[in-house]
């Protein structure tokens, strides 16, 4: 015989906390800048190894791979109570490129519904 479980013991908090974490996976997985897919495991979004074709179908130099990604730095995505919380590291090398990150009062954002959904 299968029991049926007691449907006042149901909690929708365990569901919203199912859903956080399932949202907080996938959000480690895509570019928080351009939305593509992270294919390393660097913390910089590299994109895809697509071939570069344009222009150089004529020419008779072999084909070069280019990486289609924006070189955004990724921020480190964590949740707090019921508030996902996206923090980027700070830069210690001064040749980095300073317009991919946030000002240093940003560098820790809470994240809204209206932050994360894509364009």
């Amino acid at each position: 015989m299968v029991e049926v479980p007691d449907l006042d013991s149901y909690d929708e908090s365990d569901e919203r906390v199912t859903a956080a974490m399932t949202v907080l996976a996938i959000m480690r997985c895509v570019c928080f800048n351009c939305s593509k897919i992270l294919a390393d495991e660097q913390e910089k979004c590299a994109g895809g190894d697509d071939l570069d074709v344009q222009g150089q179908q004529d020419s008779e130099e072999p084909l070069t791979k280019s990486r289609g990604g924006c070189g955004a730095q990724q921020p480190k995505i964590t949740i707090d109570g019921i508030k996902m919380i996206a923090e980027y590291k700070a830069s210690n090398k001064k040749y980095d490129d300073q317009e991919l990150l946030p000002e240093p009062v940003e560098r820790k954002q809470v994240l809204s519904i209206e932050r994360v959904t894509i364009p």
